[in-house]
Parts: C-alpha cells; sequence; structure tokens
C-alpha cells in the first residue's frame, strides 16, 4: 500500500457561550502550551483503507468504526486520525493492546539509585507539602533534606525521618513559603536519592499567578511504559493531579496477581514505580492523587459489607504509597481540597469508599439487581451481560433516594466547600463521569439518579459559579461543555480525560455500542468533543490575571500532538 508521509495540522479550538456560570471561547494558544512537536506519519486514502482493511474487528465491527473514535462538533470533518493510524488500529485491536504498547518509545527504566521506587511529594500547601520515598534499608533512619536551593549549598532543612516496617517514609514538612520551588533528597548511609522537586501553592489571596497543572488517570502496569506522562513533564507544571486507577490491583496480566491484601497491592504500586516516565514526573513535581475503583477491584461499592476488608487493604496500601496528607481524625479518609491562588480551588472527591451498592440490569431481566458479592454484576457474564440500555424497572430501582456515592458527610463537606469558596474556578476531581451518557450507566453518577440531581441542583439554586468536573475513568476525552443532560438539564460544564495507559474506551466497547457509534453526536447532545481510542494527558492552565480569569485545558496524545483544547472564561 503506497502512502504518503505529511505533517499533521495543528488542533483548532471551538468557541462558544456556556450556560453553565462558565463562558466558553476561542482564543489563542496558552501560555502552557510549547510549539507541537514535529510528528511524521504516513496517511493513505479511504480508497486505499478501504481496498486493504480486514472486513472485521475481533468484536464485531468493521474497520470503518475507526473513523468514528474521534468527533468534533461544527466541523466539516470530524475525525482527524490519520487513515493509517486507524488501518494499523484495526488489524491490531485483536491483541488487546499491543499497538499501544509498541509504538510507545521509551520502556520502563530501573532508578538509578538505591531508592528503587523514586521520590515523590505531595499535597502542597502554601506553606507545607508530603515528602515521601521508600528507603533502601527499612531498619535505619535517613535524613531528608529540602531547599529552595537546586545545589544544597544554603538554606536546607535536615530533617531525620523514621521509616516504617515496609521502608516507606512520608513526612510532612511546615514553614515553608507561598509559590516557591523547593529542591529535595533522601540520604541513609552512603546512599542518597535522586533530587525531587516540589512547589508550594500560590496564598489564597494571590491574583498574579498563573498556574499550570498537568492532569489525568488510568494506569495499568500491563501498559507500561507510560508515555504520555513524559509529555507533561517535559511541560514543567506547577504540580500534577493523578485522579483514580493509579494502579490496577485486580488485573493479573503484568505480574500473574489478583491483589487481595495489603501487601499484595502494595507490590502493585512498586510494579507501577518501575515505570521511567511515572516516576520522573512524581520526582520533577508535586502530586495530588485519589483513588478510584482498581486500587481495590473494579466496580466496589464501599458501603457494601462484602468489600470491607479487601478495600482497608487497599486503602492502606494507597495511603502508604501515595505522598498525600493523611487525615488525623480518620486515617481512611481521602477527599480533601486544595487552593491554588485566588483562581482555583480542586475538591478531590472519593467516589468509591462510601458508595452504595451497584445496581445492574441484565439481558436477562430476571439476573438485574444490586451487586452485593464481590463480583462486576448480578449478570450472567458479569459485564457482558448488562443491557445497552437499562429497562423502565431498572431506572426506577437506580433513582431511590437512599442511594449514595458520596455518603452524606463527604456530600455535606462538597456542598459546603463550593458555596463558601471564594476561588474563582472551583474544579471537582471526579472518578466515573456525571454527564449522562446512557450507555451502560451502571457504574456512573447517572445511575445513582437522586443524589447526582440533589448534587446539581445544588449548585445551580445556589448560583455558584465556575464549578468543572474533571473526570477519569472512562478512557477517553469526552467534553461536554455546558451542560450535563441530553436534554439541556444540568448547566455545569464536564470534562472526562485519560487513559493513562490502559484499554481504550473504543476497544471496550461492546458490539452493541460499536453499531451506534455514528449516531452517537445526535443522540449525546451535551457532547461537544470526544476522542476514544488515544492515551492522553491534559494540561490545566489557570489565569486569574486576566480582565475575565480563563481557564484552558489543552490534551496532549503521547506522541506530545496536542489533540484538543477547551477554554472556560469565568462568569462575573
Amino acid at each position: 500500500m503506497a502512502c504518503a508521509s505529511v505533517r499533521r495540522a495543528s488542533a483548532r479550538r471551538a468557541g462558544s457561550t456556556s450556560r453553565s456560570g462558565s463562558r466558553r471561547s476561542a482564543s489563542a494558544r496558552s501560555p502552557s502550551a510549547p510549539a507541537r512537536w514535529p510528528v511524521l506519519r504516513g496517511v493513505c486514502t479511504e480508497a486505499q483503507l478501504a481496498a486493504t482493511s480486514p472486513p472485521q474487528l475481533t468484536f464485531g465491527a468493521p474497520c470503518e468504526a475507526y473513523r468514528l473514535t474521534t468527533y468534533k462538533r461544527g466541523t466539516m470533518n470530524a475525525n482527524t486520525i490519520p487513515v493509517l493510524d486507524r488501518f494499523l488500529r484495526c488489524i491490531t485491536d485483536a491483541h488487546a493492546g499491543v499497538a499501544d504498547r509498541t509504538v510507545n518509545t521509551g520502556l520502563p527504566q530501573p532508578e538509578a539509585s538505591s531508592f528503587a521506587q523514586g521520590v515523590a511529594a505531595g499535597d502542597a500547601t502554601d506553606t507545607t507539602a508530603i515528602f515521601w520515598t521508600r528507603v533502601p534499608d527499612a531498619s535505619m533512619s535517613a535524613t531528608l533534606e529540602v531547599t529552595p536551593d537546586p545545589t544544597f549549598g544554603t538554606g536546607v532543612q535536615m530533617i531525620t525521618v523514621t521509616p516504617d516496617a515496609d521502608g516507606v517514609v512520608k513526612e510532612d514538612v511546615g514553614s515553608l513559603s507561598p509559590n516557591t520551588v523547593y529542591y529535595y533528597r533522601f540520604v541513609q548511609g552512603a546512599d542518597t536519592s535522586a533530587v525531587g522537586r516540589v512547589k508550594t501553592t500560590p496564598s489564597p489571596s494571590n491574583a498574579t499567578t498563573v498556574v499550570h497543572l498537568g492532569w489525568s488517570g488510568d494506569s495499568n502496569a500491563f501498559y507500561r511504559p507510560y508515555t504520555s506522562l513524559d509529555v507533561i513533564r517535559l511541560l514543567d507544571p506547577d504540580a500534577w493531579l493523578y485522579i483514580g486507577d493509579t494502579i490496577y490491583g485486580d488485573d493479573d496480566r503484568a505480574d500473574g496477581v489478583v491483589a487481595m491484601t495489603q501487601p499484595e497491592y502494595e507490590a502493585k504500586y512498586r510494579s507501577n514505580r518501575a515505570d521511567a516516565a511515572l516516576r520522573g514526573l512524581m520526582e520533577s513535581t508535586g502530586s495530588y492523587v485519589q483513588w478510584d475503583d482498581h486500587e481495590v477491584r473494579n466496580d466496589f461499592a464501599g458501603a457494601e459489607p462484602v468489600f470491607a476488608t479487601r478495600m482497608a487493604a487497599g486503602n492502606a496500601a494507597f495511603r502508604r504509597y501515595m505522598p498525600l496528607r493523611e487525615n488525623t481524625m480518620n486515617a481512611m479518609q481521602l477527599y480533601r481540597s486544595v487552593r491554588y491562588g485566588s483562581g482555583a480551588e480542586f475538591f478531590l472527591i472519593d467516589d468509591r469508599q462510601y458508595r452504595s451498592a451497584k445496581y445492574t440490569c441484565c439481558t436477562t431481566a430476571s439476573e438485574s439487581g444490586f451487586v452485593t458479592t464481590d463480583a462486576d454484576s448480578t449478570c450472567t457474564g458479569g459485564g457482558a451481560g448488562e443491557a445497552t440500555f437499562p429497562s423502565t424497572d431498572c431506572t426506577t430501582a437506580m433513582s431511590d433516594s437512599g442511594r449514595t456515592i458520596l455518603g452524606a458527610d463527604q456530600k455535606t463537606w462538597l456542598e459546603n466547600g463550593l458555596v463558601t469558596s471564594t476561588a474563582t474556578f472551583k474544579f471537582i476531581m471526579n472518578g466515573p463521569p456525571i454527564a449522562q451518557l446512557a450507555f451502560l450507566p451502571y457504574d456512573r453518577w447517572e445511575a445513582w439518579t437522586a443524589e447526582r440531581d440533589e448534587i446539581l441542583d445544588f449548585i445551580e439554586t445556589n448560583g455558584i459559579k465556575n464549578v468543572v468536573w474533571l473526570s477519569t475513568d472512562l478512557h477517553a476525552i469526552v467534553i461536554s461543555p455546558d451542560h450535563l443532560n441530553i436534554d439541556g438539564g444540568h448547566p455545569v460544564p464536564e470534562v472526562v480525560a485519560g487513559a493513562i495507559g490502559e484499554t481504550t474506551l473504543f476497544r471496550e466497547l461492546p458490539p452493541s455500542i460499536v453499531g451506534l457509534l455514528g449516531g452517537v453526536p445526535a443522540f449525546l447532545t451535551e457532547v461537544s468533543e470526544f476522542d476514544i481510542d488515544r492515551y492522553n494527558t491534559v494540561m490545566i492552565t489557570v489565569d486569574p490575571t486576566l480582565t475575565t480569569p480563563r481557564t484552558t485545558l489543552d490534551f496532549y496524545d503521547r506522541t506530545g500532538t496536542m489533540i484538543h483544547t477547551i477554554v472556560f472564561d469565568a462568569a462575573p
């Protein structure tokens, strides 16, 4: 097949006005965005593709379906994936992601120092930060050095730290200055760690600092290397929002283990930190992390007693291996917020720990019901037996007002935080999307209808402006810039990002939905853009210095190509 080599065209921005309390507009390239990395790919005509493609994918859809994996409303040619790329994705789909793994240019590399999992810092405020490592010898104390001087020549805080039984050190250091870069390292005997870097947040009243934060989620060790994280590291963010599925404890493809105990979950974190891109990103900037389901098991609902022991083990491993500040009143509590100057506040919600039982609607109606066992579904065949659309009876069951995702305490905390926040933008860092996507809704917010409506109504009734949901878990980009319901209701925007490394949404879809992709834009009227077959990470830029404060989200694929951009201008 003869194909020409061409340079990809730049992504363009779309502009319109939102009804969500944030105005969405076109703009020039954000200040954080570098020149596009040159990417040369062979491309073919549609006729060449048709002549050389196999007629069917392994899941029963034609290769032509790959034309439908990228969409942007209002453009003449919605698909932006070159033809040859679609062809390669099609013919390699049977290999469960082999194409995604082999086109990466890097491979996991071991840490050069004897601190095998590297170093990390996180949960920075304007005066504090958590510093993390796993030392070579768990029986010996170590020294943490923290300084604003990259040469470690002046202003060094030297803190003696004692590792836990696994060798993990987490130290909360105070007396730091706002909006300042700090360098740190750990020393144990003759061993010295890599040098890490963390930046404290601007003080809440600071209206003169533009902030840049990386964001994505969903990193399964089977799909290493996480090349897309190198893209974010090279953009030099002020911090990194690592939201959900930071391991896949229930996937044994990388190591042969389905985790059930705390040591087994901890081994999953060590496996992920063997990835040079992830380790390098966490060393180069501070992190804010939150869990989702795969830190325990797929689709778990923490309020169900059957998950209690396994959830406690996964929660303890997450807290031990992540640089997060633990709640002194309740160590298992993970929801919290962080303020970034006058421009932004990020609310990191816990979608799993307090969640009531999942309800699954099955193609065999008699199997429908609440999941109260350590399983994905009540349906024969698990998720494969779930109905594409819930029946009326299922919708009624899912709408029960007693069902919850956040739990009473967290819901009150979130609502109070939103209504009292003085930040211009309020970002809710979320797992499963909150937009009404209709297809297979059983693990998303729309299956907990009463609480979803209550929270969204609260935002609208109280006139809370510039709230944006930032979600992961779907393994796709989905942008709903103006409202969350198909009928135009709930005028709040949501942006979905990911995955870092996991089967993309397109490759997870059952044949019943693949065949409907062509009609999705007309059906999901709230969605302006989607991209369901590319790994991606996002740079969030919040600029409070403009006359109208602005947030820009630039999406990058793993080659460093900017593939989507969405801009929100603050409503006054």
